[in-house]
């Protein structure tokens, strides 16, 4: 994938000409003239080439027939970085447009159609990529040129025809049909405590107490947790329906508290559960341990450790978990699952939808007020 471009934010200046006495601006390297310096036309021109400017992410305008899709996919990864914090659906762009660079990068924007597209998407379904994943890649792509057609960087031709590509319907035979998400069996849970870190042990009963995703609890602070009441709670700022304006809450009762309260003794602005301290405790543990065939003076470890867990290194943790321990692999997003069945039984399904924060995108302020409330009393009485 061609690497994202760093792009000056300084706002170029407005500048002279002395040989012509014409005022022009240099945008990434191109310079533009704006008419006679000092008059009211060229200072209209300057302001209008500088919106246009901040407004296509600091880009200088280009011809649409010169683009690139790599150039053109740098320009939406760029924007991407700033806009989806989630790091599950940021990688899923990033997947999407890998994809697509390793076959279209060098061609012409202009020349990416539904056919190219169709193409990719068949060397998808031949990786037996998930009906439901080559889907979300096809709509990433949409989305992308929709983006790029929305700064002028790619004609809105391109993303209207693009729109023509349906996606592909379960039954047809097209794609490999998804298995549907089944619970974890307790007895599975409790097989992989032994291999895993405490971190990821907590964010596993966490799951199963409060209903939460993965990616609702990764990134939580001890700032984010309202620890007054009988029932801690997290308001989460970002999440699936944030869109929509649905708020999200995670509950948390005595068994739940009990767990995070040691996760709490960290700076406020701080992730709960760090990587880091748990590289720091296996290194503790096993302070003589080492790679094979690796030198004395070697480091342990060359991969970059990060604040927090990821969606994806929270699953590769439990998955390889699993295989220690000799069972069949599951996931985390299953343990949501597993909770939510629970809740099912013993409170009912609209115990359940409560608890998991499911609700219509048109459900009213009251409605979502009893749910809230009704969340926190099986928090309380769950743990």
């Amino acid at each position: 994938m061609n690497k994202i471009p760093q792009v000056s934010t300084r706002l170029p200046k407005l500048r002279r000409h002395k040989a012509s006495n014409r005022a022009y601006v240099e945008l990434n390297g191109k310079r533009s003239y704006l008419g006679a310096f000092g008059t009211p036309e060229a200072a209209q021109r300057y302001a209008a080439a500088i919106a246009e400017w901040l407004a296509g992410g600091c880009h200088a305008a280009a011809p649409p027939e010169e683009i690139t899709v790599g150039e053109a996919t740098a320009r939406f990864l760029e924007w991407a970085q700033t806009r989806y914090n989630e790091a599950g659906r940021l990688w899923h762009i990033k997947t999407a447009m890998r994809d697509l660079n390793r076959l279209y990068s060098r061609i012409p924007a202009a020349t990416f159609g539904p056919l190219k597209l169709m193409a990719l998407r068949s060397e998808w379904i031949a990786r037996e990529l998930a009906l439901t994943t080559v889907n979300d890649y096809t709509m990433e792509i949409r989305r992308a040129f929709k983006w790029l057609a929305s700064r002028e960087i790619v004609s809105a031709t391109i993303w209207h025809a693009l729109q023509t590509v349906d996606g592909l319907r379960h039954g047809r035979g097209e794609a490999r049909e998804p298995a549907p998400v089944q619970p974890v069996a307790i007895e599975d849970v409790d097989k992989i405590r032994p291999y895993v870190a405490p971190q990821i042990w907590a964010l596993v009963q966490l799951q199963l107490l409060t209903g939460a995703r993965p990616g609702e609890l990764l990134p939580l602070r001890p700032q984010d947790v309202d620890q007054t009441g009988d029932v801690w709670q997290a308001r989460l700022e970002r999440h699936k329906g944030a869109w929509r304006g649905k708020e999200r809450i995670i509950f948390f009762g005595e068994k739940a508290k009990e767990i995070i309260r040691p996760y709490l003794l960290r700076p406020a602005d701080k992730p709960m559960f760090s990587p880091h301290e748990a590289i720091l405790s296996l290194r503790r543990d096993c302070p003589t341990h080492r790679r094979p065939n690796q030198k004395p003076n070697e480091r342990q470890t060359a991969r970059e450790v990060r604040d927090a867990y990821t969606p994806d290194t929270y699953r590769r943790a439990v998955t390889r978990a699993c295989v220690e321990a000799g069972i069949s692999a599951w996931v985390p997003y299953q343990l949501r699952h597993t909770a939510g069945t629970e809740a099912r039984k013993r409170f009912g399904l609209d115990g359940a939808q409560a608890l998991l924060g499911h609700s219509g995108a048109k459900v009213t302020q009251i409605y979502a007020e009893l749910d809230q409330e009704k969340a926190r009393r099986i928090a309380a009485e769950i743990g």
